[in-house]
């Protein structure tokens, strides 16, 4: 997990699925456990590239692959860019599959989920003001430019070195 975290975004989302298989691993499993490895001994040479840029604009991508495994739970992936420099970026599966927003849920209990759906609700309210407010602008961003796919679905390989490049990920030349 620290290789996804810290350094490779780009294999976030094959090892955020091969991590829900730890339990009980089968001989696909260990086939791509090993074609990542070789994947990550192929591209050591690939470095994130910080440009410099008087830019200050926060770009942010979100995206989700709503229940795309057997057991229904969703990933999550985010990517920001000050300018055109990644800062951070987070892949998440989800713990449980959750329903929309229930008011009775909500204010009804007291268990730790319905706290959280609380915040998020709070968390809304604060986004919606700071739109309204003019600071902060939210945008569709189409499929073919979602540089967040790359942590949360398997992609074609064309498609995943068009995003790996996009996040500025690209190969050092001595």
């Amino acid at each position: 997990m620290y290789i996804t975290n810290c350094t490779s975004s780009d294999i976030s989302s094959a090892i955020g699925i091969l991590s829900r298989r730890v339990v009980k691993p089968n001989e696909h499993d260990w086939k791509a456990l090993k074609r990542i490895l070789g994947y990550l001994k192929s591209t050591l040479d690939l470095v994130l590239v910080f440009k410099t840029s008087y830019s200050v604009e926060l770009t942010g991508y979100i995206d989700a692959d709503w229940g795309n495994e057997k057991d229904r739970k969703s990933t999550t992936g985010y990517i920001y860019k000050l300018g055109t420099n990644l800062i951070t970026w987070v892949n998440q599966n989800e713990n449980s599959v959750s329903p929309l927003f229930d008011r009775s849920r909500i204010f009804g209990s007291s268990n730790r989920r319905s706290r959280s759906n609380l915040v998020r609700l709070v968390d809304f309210h604060f986004i919606n003001d700071l739109i309204t407010n003019n600071f902060l602008s939210l945008n569709y961003c189409p499929t073919e430019k979602m540089l967040a796919d790359i942590l949360t679905k398997p992609l074609a390989k064309n498609k995943f070195q068009e995003l790996r490049q996009g996040i500025e990920l690209i190969t050092y030349s001595h």
